[in-house]
């Protein structure tokens, strides 16, 4: 009986320094990743207004390294929540083999408008992954330049969070209203992100000198 007492004592000591062990390290993580804010006073249809030309990428599964060539994102509001989303690129070079298609938004909660939601049209909307306006400006019925996340950035390196690189959860991206930004412009969203703690060393340049866009965008 005592040796049985004994070990469920030290069973029950030993569990209770694991689980204050792991929620020391969850809380840890968690801090190393502050909490990013999105854009105050987010106007959806100013943002929907005219399509969006990607400067800046984070490579990912969908948009790869070998994609980063006049990518371009056309908004179509179809409801009070919900988004049409046309993405083009290019394979390999500027012009080159296109990689075109549709996606729906969703806005999961109308108070935090800048906090969307992605996905094929066909799936639920509870399965799309976050997809997070953080900077839009420089005025909400004017939006020249924005910075998109998607969502929360989880994974800590030594210079700030980074997103994943596969499909909900990832990619970080700083779009221009011109074809070819001005430098200037590029370099200032690049860095309120760093101000906000992305790690800004996974977004390459993308090719938008001499690119033939579809018509209609």
């Amino acid at each position: 009986f005592f040796f049985t007492f004994a070990v469920t004592e030290f069973m029950s000591r030993f569990v209770s320094v694991l689980l204050v062990v792991f929620v020391s390290l969850v809380w840890s993580c968690r801090a190393e990743c502050p909490p990013v804010p999105v854009q105050e006073g987010f106007n959806l249809t100013t943002f929907a207004s005219a399509p969006w030309y990607a400067q800046m990428g984070q490579p990912v599964i969908y948009l790869t390294k070998n994609e980063l060539y006049c990518v371009v994102a056309n908004y179509t509001i179809t409801g009070a929540t919900t988004v049409d989303v046309y993405n083009y690129a290019n394979v390999g070079e500027v012009n080159g083999e296109v990689h075109e298609g549709s996606i729906c938004a969703v806005v999961p909660n109308v108070t935090e408008p800048a906090k969307l939601a992605v996905g094929p049209c066909p799936l639920p909307s509870s399965l799309y992954g976050p997809y997070w306006v953080v900077l839009a400006g420089p005025d909400p019925m004017d939006y020249e330049y924005a910075l998109i996340s998607g969502g929360q950035p989880t994974h800590s390196t030594d210079n700030g969070c980074r997103n994943g690189v596969l499909v909900n959860g990832s990619g970080l991206w700083v779009f221009s209203r011109t074809p070819v930004a001005p430098q200037a412009q590029v370099d200032a969203v690049i860095a309120q992100a760093q101000s906000l703690g992305f790690d800004t060393s996974v977004l390459l340049p993308i090719e938008q000198e001499g690119c033939n866009y579809p018509s209609g965008l």
